[in-house]
């Protein structure tokens, strides 16, 4: 058994433990509410910002989600009136550390979501991990978002159905398929196109497998350019 497969046995366990606490999640909502949020993080936090601002849109709010280099060299970044959701696994990120002071000394609200025992951390989600790969961390910060995102009105009705749902897919047995010979393409639409691009980067950090995480529309793009590319190769061969 592996660091990573032992921390996902936990997660429905962590995840029953998250809802049943509800009330940071709540007081964070009361804090970021009617106020335009930005959602900061880098690299597995950056998908899950993509995903945690659909949920937050969904409860009405406006919400971007911004990788942390460019909310600290570039913007845009939050400032007064504005509010900073920081989505960290250990808070020692260079940059969202960078986005979080400036965010607090232009007067924005300010939500740290990060493992426990994490510098400044206003919202737990994990216990610090062995893995890498941080996969229970990932999955508490969505489900921590996905709290707020009720606090403010949002109608997740099967959100309690979720610690279940993880189980059953860690019960089930593997697809069991062999690493592909060039490229392994993850898809999906909507929020689930962050869901594809987070599986890419897993197996690719895990597996050392060539992987891809793409949207549906960039994955059909994709391949209509290869086809046209063929057709052409062969028109100009005869």
């Amino acid at each position: 058994m592996s660091a990573m497969r032992d921390t996902m046995a936990t997660q429905p366990s962590l995840l029953r433990k998250l809802l049943a606490d509800g009330g940071p999640a709540e007081a964070a909502a009361g804090r970021i509410r009617g106020r335009r949020v930005l959602l900061v993080g880098t690299g597995t936090s950056w998908h899950a910002a993509n995903q945690g601002a659909w949920l937050l849109r969904s409860a009405g709010a406006e919400a971007w989600p911004i990788q942390a280099v460019d909310a600290a060299d570039h913007g845009p970044r939050p400032g007064a009136g504005d509010a900073l959701v920081l989505l960290s696994h250990r808070g020692t990120k260079r940059y969202t550390n960078t986005v979080l002071e400036r965010a607090r000394a232009d007067g924005a609200e300010t939500v740290v979501i990060s493992g426990r025992g994490a510098p400044g951390a206003d919202i737990e989600t994990s216990d610090p991990e062995t893995s890498a790969a941080f996969t229970a961390s990932h999955l508490g910060a969505l489900m921590r978002v996905a709290q707020i995102a009720v606090a403010l009105g949002a109608d997740l009705r099967r959100l309690e159905q979720v610690p279940d749902l993880v189980e059953a897919v860690l019960d089930a047995p593997g697809p069991g398929v062999d690493p592909p010979g060039r490229l392994l393409e993850f898809v999906g639409a909507g929020p689930n196109q962050w869901t594809a691009a987070e599986g890419a980067l897993k197996v690719r950090e895990t597996s050392r497998v060539a992987t891809e995480g793409l949207s549906v529309e960039q994955f059909f793009h994709v391949v209509r350019c290869h086809v046209l590319s063929a057709f052409d190769y062969m028109r100009r061969a005869g």
